[in-house]
């Protein structure tokens, strides 16, 4: 059985916005340096595939709760490099996916 949580009226118009907005362009959030537009939450609706900018933001956001609750840290990784493993492997050099 899944609990659903209500949201406020305020954050019901805030989502609608989110969804409904005719720019897709328009960047809702920037955080963990990564940006998600409109374009990236409207991936959020059912029978629509998540992108590497929904993914990558969770990532970022794990990672920064394990470090807020002072707790041995999980391996947190850009989906970009996952992609350059499977693409890649067994060819993998370090030198080129290393930051």
């Amino acid at each position: 059985m899944v609990r659903r949580r209500h949201i406020s009226d305020v954050d019901e118009v805030m989502v609608d916005q989110a969804f409904n907005g005719r720019d897709n362009g328009t960047v809702l959030i920037e955080r963990f340096n990564v940006k998600i537009h409109r374009s990236d939450i409207k991936m959020l609706q059912a029978e629509t595939m998540v992108n590497d900018a929904l993914i990558n933001y969770y990532m970022e956001m794990l990672q920064v709760y394990d470090l807020k609750k002072e707790r041995k840290p999980s391996l947190y990784y850009s989906s970009f490099i996952m992609a350059k493993f499977v693409d890649e492997f067994p060819r993998l050099e370090y030198s080129r996916i290393r930051k």
